[in-house]
């Protein structure tokens, strides 16, 4: 449940398209739930509507017709308009509204949930199941979280979608006023000519420059810098002292170099660049876009002398237009072409002149603001002369909040920059104020506060540890896993190293590289190393993220613990290895040696050794390693008679008392302390162990039975100085191999007592090999009298079927001979009976109706003997048939039977054979024809079978007749052979005969089971 919930938020949180998420996750969601249906309805704002998204278990024809859903149509319309979870329990014997559509599809249990984001219906998600009456409380748990996960998803992508809306739309209105500059530039031209020679409008306009917030540049046609302004200074980052005298290209990037070449060519032409953008590289190495308009300077002569730019960053928001003019000839144009109100007030507060934005902000022509107060045209004009006041006192402000308030009522949030401009003589003449409008701005950090809150909840919402982290390998981001897996807070965590958290920090920092590199990497193996000091075996997931400019922001990795999983490798890489050395060793103690070392790599034990009862009643160890040479003198050899310890009695399986709280189920000895377990012993009860363990230091003590089926042979002795060293999964890992060890030593022991006896048999080989020469003397003799007999039998065998052909070839000659007289006896009969019926006696009369029947009886008799005879001489070569077609013609011979007799014939599906179908159709026949014949009082129920066995078809006709008695079941398929008087039942006993030999033409066999009274099957 839990993987399900994090790989859906992992996917939802990774994927540009949630919807087409919602189909795969839904798909685990219903399997994991048991439920055979699911539907996902997306609100169509367009059509008022919901349309169908997602959906399994139900067919593509019906998804079509249910495409579209009313709010309030069925369960998912209704939940959609009330904004509640709708749960439906045993839906087929209760009657709730809107559940008729799912009830058609056989669900008895149906939930739907709201998809539901900010207090916004976005859709619907639904389950049903066709097994169970209800839902329990972990399902409903289950859907809802998914259905939240879904619906922050969605609402994150329509968020998205209407932010790139605004900064199309925001673009387009940048176009729009940088045509205005354009037309704006051209027209101030002749009015800066005409005031060139004022110097109080110069100063005014230089302070204009200086407060604006865009870069402005002068150069020569060489691009050699010869003014610069603060704008400047801001937007790259260096000094008009650091750039007068130098070249701009300083600025140009590598790759546009051509591009600015390309600009001074056109200046020296005397033409203007206009709405240019392109990317600038500043004083600290970073590449921003600006925009920007190049113009020619001429002299009075008219010949160009340089040039004059101005340029607006728009790396962000895209919304300044660029243009850089000279202070003291542009001052009045840029004025004009600022995008943002700009206003000159006088020392008495009142405004002087304005900029065409200034109109557009307060909706009042420059007329009509020129010589009125500033502070009338805002919200707050105490705090607009509170502003002013700063300006004249302290020479500036920046970014003064302040609300213009235009004529139809409607307000400007903006932030004003402000400063003092000076006449020659320094003497203040008033104030040069800019406004920047930022209501565009504060909504795009209202919704980029909401896209953090959503991406900041599907961070918490995964089960895995997850983290971002900086170009730098500084994490920025951590959810609480990342804080349970390291067991530090986010705020210690939070500008730490990422590397630092890991056993192995230079590989951790590798992996980082690598995803910097490459853009991701998979299943990267690390271990984290808690606080604690404990340690967590995880698979890294990582993948960079990126700007709008596609640059690298960082990285996104997330971890999976794989700690259990890898245990369970080494316990399978453990559990083979035993299991190879028992297939691949070849002697006793080639296999021991190598298993202990097997057992002790895998443990990571101090000391291991398996000991194997002997013929002396003692348990050596057989193989060791890692105990020392002194306490192998003392406990190599211990008697199971004589010592007292718990190795002993873990082998006689004669557990004491005070011994029982340290024995498994499986009757193995695990200690974690023993010299604590010794302390917590009687002196009496001390007596009753060697202590050699405890006297050489060994803390964890493990003692583990071999078994051979029933029979213990020894056991596995494990020593380590280290206290609890040996874990419950541990010795039960090893307790289930150990009958393993105990197959092996009793194969070895089994293969030593085999060894015993192969001399012994080798000895009989010989006296054997003597008496079989002998033999093979006569038996090569009885061979050659044998193929004289096989020779005499071949012989007879040919005689045999010459003697067949010619007994077939007999009956058709004497049984179509015969036909011929029987025909005309038939016939002089029928004419006495016609001819003379009236003067004759009833004895005549009977005399003549017998020589009739039996004329007739014979004639019938001849016919069913041709038939037999060309069964073997005339029959068809075989072809592929359809053995139903071939059952339906004898169904339709025998019509009228059927129907008199009300017979119900039934059959299985037949399969195409090579057959004769004539015959095979008689076949059917003969034996339907005789079910209905010997039918009891029952109505007649006859079914045709057929099952394939092997390279066969059994092919079988059962019926509820009369049956027949265990000895004649053979005698029935003799010819002529009959169980019954004509009286009874008529015919002439050779159908079931001619039946055997076309199923035997056919290379199969026939035969009947039957009962009396309850029927026969026929095979």
């Amino acid at each position: 449940r839990l993987d399900i919930l994090s790989e859906t938020a992992s996917q939802l949180l990774r994927t540009e398209s949630p919807e087409a998420v919602v189909q795969s996750q839904c798909r685990k969601v219903m399997e994991f739930m048991n439920c055979q249906v699911f539907f996902n309805y997306l609100v169509d704002e367009g059509k008022q509507q919901l349309h169908l998204n997602a959906y399994a278990g139900i067919p593509e024809d019906e998804a079509r017709r249910i495409e579209w859903l009313d709010f309030g149509a069925a369960v998912c319309g209704r939940a959609a308009v009330q904004g509640q979870p709708i749960v439906c329990a045993n839906i087929r014997e209760k009657s709730e509204p809107g559940t008729e559509l799912v009830k058609s599809y056989g669900v008895q249990a149906y939930a739907c949930h709201p998809l539901i984001s900010h207090d916004k219906v976005l859709g619907t998600i639904s389950f049903g199941t066709l097994d169970r009456l209800q839902f329990d409380t972990d399902d409903i748990s289950l859907m809802k979280t998914v259905a939240d996960q879904v619906a922050i998803a969605i609402d994150r992508k329509r968020a998205e979608e209407a932010l790139q809306k605004a900064k199309s739309a925001l673009e387009h209105r940048v176009e729009e006023r940088t045509r205005e500059l354009r037309t704006a530039y051209e027209s101030l031209q002749a009015e800066i000519a005409e005031r060139e020679k004022s110097d109080r409008i110069n100063l005014q306009l230089a302070a204009i420059v200086e407060s604006s917030n865009e870069a402005i540049v002068g150069k020569t046609l060489d691009g050699i810098v010869t003014s610069w302004n603060k704008g400047a200074e801001r937007t790259y980052g260096y000094t008009a002292q650091e750039m007068i005298g130098q070249p701009i290209s300083v600025l140009v990037p590598r790759h546009q170099a051509d591009d600015f070449s390309g600009i001074l060519d056109r200046i020296r032409f005397g033409e203007r660049v206009e709405h240019y953008e392109a990317v600038r590289e500043t004083k600290d190495g970073h590449l921003i876009t600006v925009a920007f308009t190049v113009s020619p300077i001429k002299d009075a002569n008219g010949t160009v002398v340089g040039a004059s730019s101005i340029a607006r960053d728009i790396t962000e928001r895209k919304q300044m237009e660029e243009e850089l003019r000279s202070a003291s000839l542009y001052a009045r144009s840029l004025i004009e072409a600022s995008l943002d109100p700009l206003v000159t007030i006088s020392q008495e507060g009142k405004i002087t002149d304005v900029n065409r934005a200034t109109e557009l902000a307060t909706g009042l022509t420059r007329e009509r603001l020129i010589g009125s107060n500033f502070s009338d045209y805002f919200t707050e004009p105490e705090k607009a002369n509170e502003g002013y006041r700063t300006v004249i006192s302290q020479g500036f402000v920046r970014d003064y909040p302040l609300t213009i308030r235009h004529s139809s009522g409607r307000t400007t949030e903006v932030l004003y920059n402000a400063t003092v401009y000076r006449n020659a003589a320094g003497e203040p003449q008033g104030v040069f104020a800019a406004a920047r409008d930022v209501t565009e701005r504060k909504r795009m950090e209202e919704e980029l506060r909401a896209v953090s809150l959503y991406a900041r909840s599907l961070i918490e919402a995964s089960l895995d540890p997850l983290v971002t982290i900086s170009p730098e390998g500084k994490i920025t981001d951590v959810n609480e896993a990342t804080e349970a897996a390291s067991g530090l807070g986010r705020e210690r965590l939070i500008g730490s190293n990422f590397s630092d958290y890991f056993t192995e920090p230079d590989r951790a920092n590798a992996g980082y590289q690598k995803v910097i590199s490459e853009g991701q990497v998979r299943d990267y193996p690390l271990t984290i190393r808690h606080a604690s000091g404990r340690t967590t075996d995880v698979l890294y997931n990582a993948t960079v993220y990126r700007n709008e400019a596609g640059n690298v922001q960082g990285v996104f990795a997330a971890a999976r613990d794989v700690t259990e999983l890898k245990a369970a490798q080494e316990r399978r890489d453990f559990t083979n290895s035993l299991l190879e050395l028992f297939a691949l060793k070849n002697s006793s103690q080639e296999y021991l040696d190598s298993a202990v070392e097997v057992i002790r790599a895998w443990s990571r034990c101090e000391a291991v050794g398996i000991r194997i009862t002997d013929e002396n009643h003692e348990i050596p160890f057989a193989s060791c390693a890692g105990f020392p040479k002194d306490f192998l003198d003392l406990e190599n050899r211990i008697s199971l008679e004589k010592d007292q310890c718990i190795c002993i009695r873990a082998v006689t399986e004669n557990i004491e008392e005070q011994e029982r709280p340290l024995i498994t189920s499986a009757g193995s000895f695990r200690c974690g302390d023993t010299e604590a377990f010794v302390q917590g012993l009687s002196s009496t009860q001390r007596l009753r162990y060697r202590g050699n363990c405890v006297k050489f230091g060994y803390t964890s003590l493990v003692v583990i039975p071999i078994r051979y089926r029933e029979q213990v042979l020894g056991a596995v002795h494990l020593a380590d100085h280290r206290p609890a060293h040996f874990g419950r999964a541990s010795v039960a890992l090893l307790e289930s191999l150990a009958p393993l060890i105990g197959e092996a030593i009793h194969r070895f022991r089994a293969e030593a007592e085999l060894t015993k006896y192969r001399d012994h048999l080798e000895e009989l080989v010989k006296q054997r090999t003597g008496e079989l020469q002998t033999a093979n003397s006569q038996l090569q003799t009885e061979i050659g009298e044998r193929r004289r007999a096989e020779e005499t039998l071949r012989q007879t065998a040919e005689e045999l079927a010459r003697s067949n052909g010619d007994l077939e070839q007999f009956a058709y000659v004497a049984s179509h001979d015969l036909q011929e007289p029987l025909r005309a006896v038939a016939g002089y009969v029928e004419l006495l009976q016609q001819r003379y019926f009236d003067k004759l006696d009833q004895r005549a009369l009977q005399f003549i109706a017998g020589a009739s029947d039996g004329a007739a009886r014979m004639q019938t008799l001849v016919v069913d003997l041709l038939a037999f005879s060309r069964v073997g001489t005339q029959g068809k070569s075989f072809e592929r048939t359809d053995m139903n077609s071939v059952l339906g013609l004898a169904l339709n011979s025998l019509k009228v039977s059927v129907q008199e007799a009300g017979a119900k014939v039934t059959s299985d599906v037949l399969p195409v054979l090579d057959v004769d179908a004539t015959q095979i159709a008689q076949v059917f026949q003969n034996l339907i024809g005789n079910a209905i014949k010997f039918r009891s009082d029952r109505i007649p129920e006859i079914h045709v079978g057929a099952k394939k066995r092997r390279a066969f078809w059994v092919f079988s006709v059962k019926d509820n007749g009369i049956g027949i008695e265990p000895q004649y079941r053979d005698r029935i398929f003799l010819i002529f052979q009959r169980l019954h008087t004509r009286v009874s039942y008529p015919g002439t006993g050779i159908g079931l005969a001619i039946c055997k030999k076309i199923v035997e033409r056919h290379g199969g066999e026939i035969w009947v089971e039957s009962e009396p009274e309850k029927g026969s099957v026929f095979y």
